[in-house]
């Protein structure tokens, strides 16, 4: 089931998200300002100035974080001047003439219009309304829509948490009133609700990877990778990584298990949810709270792009009913990438395993080292011979031949050893 809940009309404070709305494995929902003018103020005080701009967030709209520093709430789209239908007191088909509410219809919990519990005036079809339970509806509307587009492709039906990963991914940036900051976004979550990105995204190559057993991490320290090719430089380029994490504490931190999004770009790594403004950036430090991790690239972004899913803390049963403990799944989409097996190497570092001058393996001045070079292939396609070249600089003077690692299979380690004075 996919869960959405709206944030709540406590704003503009932060830390007013409440029950169930903080929910870590919900899609919770902040409220835009729609786009609607009255002539007037709404039942509910709202004027045609806080409803003439789908970029702006209203101040009503409840904020994150929540208590154990999570990013709430997760989307946005517009919840001011809202038109709906009322209960009707009769079926009408056709629809003709003005209408009669039910009796039992007084307009309490909803704004109306101008004076009056309808909107437009001198009908009683239609009324309308203000607060983020009016904009939760409407990305419910959109997960609905996720999940028909996706048994129209022939694709499996998507998760919760790929539901929520693809809102996310395909969200547009808000840089008007109340918003204008750093993405995930305690105001703005990841954004406001943006189908024309989903269903472009949709269209075009792409990287679906959801909840699958072959997936499945069952320990701290496991990774999953994917490696692809940037397909069109004229579209950005969106990663997005969403998990449904087991059930947590009613008090203190509610995560349990924390998985971890990398993703390389010619040789340039940006860490999930780092971003300056819309876009992210290189540098920061892996996000530990959030179940949902986003990496969003401009477009002109070109070359090889690597994604590395870690599984930094498995510390509870992610994957109910499977007789595991510990175990996570997970949800992965890759946009505008078309996928390729390549070999991708990576190390930690050397380790020094002999030095002439002194005791304890510590490098003096004029000192003749030499270390082991461990490298890893954390790629999709074996190495077919890979060399690695000792540089001469940072004071380094006569190093060693250049070693030949050869062919490293995906996931697999060599090391070989290098000397330098």
């Amino acid at each position: 089931m996919v869960i959405v809940f709206s944030a709540g009309n406590s704003g503009s404070g932060a830390n007013t998200i409440g029950s169930p709305g903080t929910g870590k494995n919900v899609i919770t929902v902040g409220a835009s300002e729609g786009v609607r003018a009255f002539g007037g103020n709404d039942g509910c005080s709202i004027s045609d100035a806080q409803a003439n701009s789908a970029n702006d967030i209203i101040g009503f709209s409840s904020r994150g974080p929540c208590d154990d520093g999570r990013i709430k709430p997760d989307i946005v789209t517009c919840g001011t001047h809202v038109t709906g239908g009322v209960f009707a007191s009769s079926p009408a088909n056709p629809i003709a003439g003005t209408g009669t509410a039910a009796a039992c219809y007084n307009g309490s919990s909803v704004c109306g219009g101008v004076g009056s519990i309808f909107f437009p005036a001198g009908q009683e079809w239609y009324s309308a309304s203000s607060g983020t339970s009016h904009s939760t509806p409407a990305v419910a509307g959109f997960a609905a829509l996720i999940r028909q587009n996706f048994i129209n492709k022939s694709l499996p039906v998507p998760s919760p948490a790929m539901t929520k990963a693809m809102i996310m991914n395909s969200a547009g940036y808000m840089n008007g009133a109340g918003a204008n900051d750093n993405l995930y976004s305690n105001n703005q979550g990841m954004g406001t609700v943006n189908m024309n990105n989903y269903f472009m995204a949709m269209d075009n190559p792409n990287i679906i990877r959801d909840q699958q057993v072959l997936d499945m991490f069952t320990a701290s320290g496991q990774e999953f990778s994917r490696s692809g090719v940037i397909a069109n430089n004229a579209q950005p380029v969106r990663i997005t990584l969403a998990y449904t994490d087991a059930p947590g504490p009613t008090s203190g931190n509610s995560f349990v298990n924390n998985l971890d999004l990398e993703v390389t770009i010619n040789g340039d790594t940006y860490l999930g949810n780092v971003f300056t403004g819309s876009l992210s950036v290189l540098g920061g430090t892996a996000d530990t709270r959030n179940n949902t991790e986003c990496v969003f690239l401009p477009a002109g972004t070109t070359g090889n792009i690597f994604v590395k899913v870690k599984a930094t803390n498995i510390a509870g049963d992610g994957v109910p009913n499977n007789g595991n403990p510990l175990d996570q799944d997970f949800a992965l989409i890759v946009t505008n990438v078309n996928e390729q097996l390549m070999p991708v190497a990576s190390s930690t570092g050397a380790v020094v395993t002999a030095e002439a001058c002194g005791a304890g393996l510590v490098l003096d001045p004029q000192d003749h080292i030499t270390v082991s070079l461990p490298i890893t292939n954390i790629g999709t396609l074996a190495t077919t011979n890979l060399t690695a070249t000792l540089q001469t600089n940072a004071g380094v003077v006569f190093p060693s031949a250049p070693q030949n690692y050869g062919a490293i299979n995906p996931g697999n380690t060599v090391s070989n050893p290098f000397s330098f004075l």
